[in-house]
């Protein structure tokens, strides 16, 4: 008798439903195992590359310990010196005020030289007196300026001689009375340009001598300063507008803050937007060395905004010409500058700021000597050909029509080189080039070979790579 096997395909079914679940629980736990892995391997790479960072910041700390150390260990050996001449120094002027004692006031001043009168008011801290002196013979610039600089030495206290006179000029500028306050400005320049020369070489200022007491003052005085800059000090007065500000006092404002060392005390963008609007580029590229401006980040942010001009002038002060080349930049702003007008009738503004940027650019190459690598004669006949063009849509606008009965409207206000809302220091910049000659890699500067002279167009020869120097 044959027995019947009953078979039961739920069995078979459970069974392999277990074996999916399983299989998807080794497929979870794998998952989670690489995942675990990878986490451990990035956490591994990041405290490697903290490691390494640590390891060169404990480097660097290492260097300027000793740099400090040796600087002191300099300065400790070189105070016998310094004793001797400052006691010698005491002397001298120790005599010097006992003579103007027993000569009595200055207000026998005309029989006095002006080298003796500058440096008794420089003896006696009087800036009043010395301010007063250079305003009422504003006229001899030069003379005066080569005077304060020799007598400044005598000032006991030199940088607060200088305070006081810049205090004396924000009263002047608040109060609204405009009428002095261009010969005063001027005067003052004289004044701080004598206290903090601008070292030369491209090194950044140390701002030191300048006591601690002093230095809170002066922060107070230049924040101050900064309220009121490109006004009039809100009094509105003719030929005044509050939202300009002169080249002078833009480098008058940074050069107190070179002297005083107050950089950290201000925006770093708000300083550079100043100091790109000072009207003398070799000024301007002195200055920004000495305020710690000169560095490779800087000159790379004003390439990149279409600004080589000032990049060349900057890189040349700082030293770093070889790094960005003067033909390079120059050749590529020249032929960015460059504008075939599409419409017949070009706007003034355009045509202006072609015939600027040609200028300027006619101007670094005659500053850095490379009138050699451009046809000068084509560029001279390109702004010749814009100033034509300008002078043709000055005769072909309407002519004023006058209505006697009318009241007079106020005199047009001067128009300024600085705009004090400075806006960022990447967007303060000439009109920016067509999308097509715009850089497509960082730092990288198309060269040029031949200069056309009736189009005024530019062949490419290849291009420069900053990073690599090929």
């Amino acid at each position: 008798m044959t027995k019947d096997y009953v078979i039961n395909p739920d069995r078979f079914k459970n069974f392999f439903n277990e074996l999916d679940t399983r299989r998807t629980l080794l497929t979870t736990v794998t998952d989670l195992n690489n995942k675990l892995v990878n986490h451990f391997i990035s956490l591994e790479e990041t405290l490697n590359q903290k490691s390494l960072t640590l390891d060169t910041q404990i480097e660097k700390f290492k260097q300027d310990t000793e740099k400090n150390l040796e600087s002191l260990r300099i300065r400790e050996s070189a105070l016998p010196e310094k004793e001797v001449t400052l006691a010698a120094r005491v002397r001298q002027l120790e005599y010097s005020a006992i003579n103007d004692i027993k000569n009595g006031s200055i207000s026998d001043g005309k029989k006095k030289r002006m080298s003796d009168l500058f440096r008794m008011w420089f003896r006696r801290m009087d800036s009043k007196g010395l301010m007063e002196y250079l305003l009422a013979n504003r006229k001899k610039y030069e003379v005066l300026r080569m005077e304060t600089a020799m007598a400044a030495e005598e000032a006991i206290d030199l940088p607060a001689f200088v305070l006081e006179a810049v205090e004396d000029y924000l009263e002047l500028k608040i109060s609204g009375k405009f009428g002095g306050l261009a010969p005063t400005r001027c005067a003052c320049g004289i004044l701080i340009q004598a206290a903090f020369p601008i070292p030369p070489g491209g090194e950044p200022h140390a701002g030191g001598g300048v006591s601690s007491k002093l230095k809170e003052r002066s922060a107070m005085v230049m924040e101050k300063w900064k309220g009121v800059l490109g006004s009039g000090g809100g009094g509105g007065g003719p030929g005044y507008r509050e939202d300009i500000v002169a080249s002078g006092e833009a480098i008058l404002f940074l050069t107190m803050v070179m002297g005083f060392g107050l950089k950290d005390k201000f925006d770093d963008e708000f300083l550079k937007s100043l100091m790109l609007e000072i009207g003398n580029r070799k000024d301007m590229a002195k200055l920004a060395t000495a305020l710690g401006f000169g560095g490779k980040e800087t000159i790379e942010e004003l390439v990149n905004s279409g600004k080589e001009v000032e990049a060349v002038y900057i890189a040349s002060e700082a030293g770093l010409s070889d790094l960005f080349p003067p033909l390079t930049l120059l050749k590529s702003c020249y032929r960015k500058s460059q504008k075939t007008f599409t419409k017949d009738s070009p706007s003034r503004e355009e045509v202006f700021n072609e015939s600027k940027t040609t200028r300027e650019i006619m101007k670094c190459i005659e500053d850095h000597k490379l009138e050699s690598e451009f046809r000068m004669s084509t560029m001279r006949k390109r702004v010749a050909h814009l100033e034509r063009m300008k002078s043709d849509m000055a005769k072909t606008r309407s002519p004023r029509r006058f209505d006697f009965d009318a009241t007079p409207s106020p005199r047009a206000a001067k128009s300024g080189r600085v705009s004090s809302t400075f806006t960022a220091f990447h967007r303060r910049s000439r009109p920016p080039p067509p999308a097509a000659a715009r850089y497509q890699a960082a730092y990288t500067y198309p060269s040029t070979s031949v200069y056309e002279s009736e189009g005024y167009g530019v062949e490419d020869s290849g291009s420069y790579d900053v990073n690599t120097g090929t």
